[in-house]
């Protein structure tokens, strides 16, 4: 009786490549990215070339991935969903 299962690496993991999409939301839409179509692109380069239908890219203030805020010129990463944020604006007295 075993109490281990020893599966095979995937092929994606044995080569170091990621398949998994990279995912861009913006306001309360989102996107899904193919990771071979984003290799070599920063986050800000994805939401302008992408996320165009999905709102205003030049209004985004920072860019958010798992809770952090990550700058829009880091290379992005397979597997990651990466939100938009947009300050609201507010009119002052």
């Amino acid at each position: 009786m075993g109490f281990f299962r020893f599966t095979n690496p995937s092929p994606a993991n044995t080569q170091g490549e990621d398949l998994r999409p990279i995912v861009l939301q913006l306001n309360e839409e989102e996107i899904r990215i193919p990771a071979s179509e984003a290799a070599g692109k920063s986050i800000e380069q994805l939401f302008d070339e992408h996320a165009a239908d999905l709102g205003d890219t030049n209004r985004i203030s920072r860019f958010v991935a798992a809770g952090q805020i990550v700058s829009g010129h880091d290379a992005a990463k397979p597997g990651t969903i990466y939100r938009g944020a947009i300050n609201s604006e507010t009119k002052g007295a």
